[in-house]
């Protein structure tokens, strides 16, 4: 499997057999209640060698990035521009603009905005960033480690995701996905792990699993920003 962009489900690291070549995809949503503020997820994935409680020798690290350069590396990812909405009823678009996607800090920065761009004469409300490591980063078997900071507010759903490298069973979802991670920024306490699988939609089936976070407070005074 390969990361469709950096962003997979999960939000913890962990190992999973997956069918051969999948890929990572991270889309920072925007649904139809989005609100009409500019919102910034921060997030910085790397791949760890180490697994808790796991000799070190038994880990091998295969594909990392710190975000420690003023651009993005794009032997690792690519940059998606659609307005497909994503089978989602998405309301916003994907750019490569430095204003949706960019790297500063040490940081991978994607910012979804209200700003009514385009993407191949397409209009929406909103724009944002998805990125991938397909052809770039494909895996079967592994442990992935994320550490993000996420947006609080309705309609606001970033994610991560793994998808086929190639559909070798089918279209979606005969191939598989795995969403390491899908958090709902008007649920601040819980992420969403999920396995689709079956036949082709809508013939599919899902299985979910929800993660209760603990309370933490990103950033002093702003309380909206806790999950």
């Amino acid at each position: 499997m390969n990361f469709p962009p950096l962003f997979g489900r999960n939000g913890r690291g962990y190992w999973t057999k997956q069918p051969k070549n999948q890929g990572f995809s991270p889309p920072c949503q925007a649904s139809r209640k989005s609100v009409n503020r500019r919102m910034r997820i921060l997030i910085l994935i790397l791949f760890a060698p180490v697994l808790a409680g796991a000799p070190p020798e038994k880990w091998k690290l295969v594909w990392s990035d710190e975000f420690n350069g003023t651009k993005l590396d794009y032997s690792k990812w690519g940059v998606e521009e659609n307005a497909f909405g994503g089978g989602n009823h998405e309301m916003q678009i994907y750019t490569d603009r430095s204003k949706n996607v960019r790297v500063a800090g040490g940081k991978l920065i994607i910012e979804a905005h209200k700003d009514d761009a385009q993407v191949a004469g397409t209009q929406r409300p909103f724009s944002s960033g998805r990125l991938r490591t397909k052809h770039r980063g494909d895996w079967r078997y592994g442990r992935i480690e994320v550490r993000t900071k996420l947006p609080a507010g309705q309609g606001l759903w970033p994610a991560i995701w793994m998808l086929p490298t190639e559909n070798k069973y089918g279209t979606w979802a005969s191939s598989g996905e795995i969403d390491i991670m899908e958090y709902k920024g008007q649920e601040t306490d819980r992420i969403h792990g999920t396995l689709h699988h079956g036949g082709t939609w809508p013939d599919n089936a899902h299985t979910t699993k929800i993660l209760k976070l603990p309370p933490i407070r990103f950033l002093q005074g702003c309380p909206h920003l806790c999950h």
